[in-house]
């Protein structure tokens, strides 16, 4: 009787929980029908992943079978924002994109060994370039009037944890993470010499995995950001920092980043989720997971997809009871976001599309 009971407990729970997640959904469902009618009532802050000069059109029929970036290969710009030409480029960019509306920048910071250092990336061995060029676009966007600046650390190649071969994270090296962690303090400890934005660093970007299939990974993963926040912390105690995290299973992911800076003897900072599935059933899941989250911390919305104003009047919605004076949506230079790039969309970057029905 008792173990008839306990059933009967869960399965009337469940069926409560999937009645909420629907009635959500049908809420939510509504929202994205008003397109951008929800965005006056819900108000955000906007910013954008600003990392590459351009998108090679001709190469976006190749991101199928060659990589995801390959529209955007080479064409990272910080890692050469040290020549002059790269850096006026950049500069009317950002100042045409304060001027449309965007009051936050977004930026990666990309970095490997050897074995894998490219167009793209710094060198793990060497942090001084990425010191210099972090320092001054961080300078440059505090004179341009930018109010905060979201930091991005993504290792790369046998560095990065979520390395694949045959499998996730077969080709991590785990003792690149003292290499890691020194880069990420060496180039976070420059941005003193500057003045700069409020300052949000992403430590590892979509570094909040769940379990199932990546059950292996989260077996490097927890380690390493541990040992990455607890050094962290310790150099820089009072910076906002968060994992961020895909909005997909999103209960397991949070609990993992909790996890992993409880384990560091700290806390992050907020909540960053990517969220390019705007469907009403995925919010719902995301708005069900906020609200039983504790203790209850801001949100971010650190990447979602570029030009779909009625995605951005669902996620506005769900944001709002987390910020009442706005939740900072960063927008992805994607739009087509079922089709085989990562990138397809090159600056300039504007807001018109906002109010496009």
């Amino acid at each position: 009787m008792q173990l008839l009971n306990r059933w009967l407990a869960r399965h009337c729970s469940s069926v409560r929980n999937r009645r909420k997640t629907l009635a959500a959904a049908i809420a939510f469902a509504a929202l994205v029908s008003t397109g951008d009618a929800s965005l006056a009532a819900h108000p955000a802050i906007f910013g954008m992943n600003y990392n590459f000069l351009t998108v090679d059109k001709t190469r976006l029929a190749l991101c199928a079978s060659k990589n995801r970036a390959a529209a955007v290969k080479g064409q990272a710009f910080l890692v050469r924002y040290q020549e002059p030409g790269v850096r006026q480029t950049v500069l009317k960019a950002l100042s045409d994109m304060r001027k449309a509306g965007f009051e936050s920048i977004r930026v990666f910071v990309w970095f490997a060994g050897p074995n894998a250092r490219g167009g793209n990336l710094f060198d793990i061995d060497d942090p001084s370039v990425a010191m210099k060029n972090l320092s001054e676009f961080a300078s440059d966007l505090k004179s341009l009037g930018y109010s905060k600046l979201y930091v991005a650390f993504g290792p790369q190649g046998n560095a990065k944890v979520t390395c694949r071969q045959q499998a996730w994270g077969d080709c991590f090296d785990a003792t690149s993470v003292d290499k890691s962690v020194s880069f990420i303090l060496s180039v976070r400890k420059a941005l003193d010499s500057v003045m700069h934005p409020a300052l949000y660093i992403d430590l590892q970007s979509s570094g909040g995995v769940n379990s199932g299939p990546q059950a292996g990974v989260r077996d490097n993963m927890g380690p390493y950001l541990t040992t990455l926040i607890r050094a962290y912390s310790r150099q820089f105690p009072h910076d906002q920092t968060s994992i961020s995290m895909s909005g997909r299973h999103v209960e397991g992911r949070i609990g993992f980043v909790q996890k992993v800076y409880a384990d560091a003897g700290t806390a992050p900072s907020y909540l960053d989720f990517h969220v390019y599935a705007s469907d009403p059933a995925t919010l719902a899941e995301i708005g069900d997971a906020l609200r039983s989250a504790r203790p209850r911390l801001p949100v971010v919305f650190g990447e979602t997809a570029y030009g779909d104003p009625r995605a951005v009047a669902a996620i506005t919605a769900l944001a709002a009871p987390y910020d009442p004076e706005g939740v900072p949506i960063f927008f992805w230079p994607l739009r087509d976001v079922g089709g085989d790039c990562g990138v397809d969309t090159a600056p300039p970057y504007d807001l018109n599309w906002l109010s496009s029905r």
